[in-house]
């Protein structure tokens, strides 16, 4: 009653908002709560505190990590914060969920963003490849031999010694009849 009371006397005081949204969530209305902790992040990041914005939706996906609406805020926040690799790892788990639901397009959409993404930023390449290789899955699953094909051609470019991408590319050259190749 008194953060109520409160939110009257200083109603734009955000830290009351994530307060009261901890109260909610302490009284199990989940989904009041992520709602107020949602709001808050988009004030934050209206009033130029990213991080805080970040903090909050962070928050939110680890209290619903299926919302990929929520989700997507994060990776538009953070990629706005030139923080990629942060939005990419959020692209994979967005993927993942799509897999998951066998929404193959989708989740191959948000594979490439990623793979974007990494590419744009100074990471390791075995993150990278361990993306394309889930984006070449998808490709074989939809039964697209010749997209599986030029993604495990660029694994093979990334890391040249990766023999299961070779072993992969032999098998798919032999199922398109390029036996030359």
């Amino acid at each position: 009653e008194e953060a109520f009371y409160t939110l009257d006397k200083a109603p734009t005081y955000l830290p009351l908002h994530i307060l009261i949204g901890e109260l909610l969530l302490q009284q199990g209305k989940n989904q009041e709560a992520v709602n107020k902790f949602s709001q808050a992040a988009s004030l934050y990041n209206l009033r130029g505190e990213a991080k805080q914005g970040i903090a909050m939706l962070e928050r939110v996906t680890q209290m619903t990590p299926l919302n990929l609406k929520i989700r997507n805020q994060l990776v538009d926040l953070l990629i706005s914060q030139g923080q990629l690799l942060p939005a990419a790892e959020q692209l994979k788990k967005i993927a993942d969920i799509h897999y998951q639901l066998a929404e193959l397009d989708s989740a191959r959409q948000a594979y490439a963003e990623a793979i974007r993404l990494i590419q744009h930023s100074k990471t390791d390449r075995s993150y990278l490849v361990d993306l394309l290789y889930r984006k070449a899955d998808i490709d074989l699953q939809r039964l697209d031999l010749r997209q599986a094909m030029r993604v495990y051609e660029q694994i093979r470019t990334i890391e040249p010694q990766d023999s299961r991408a070779r072993i992969k590319l032999i098998d798919l050259y032999f199922r398109l009849g390029q036996d030359n190749a």
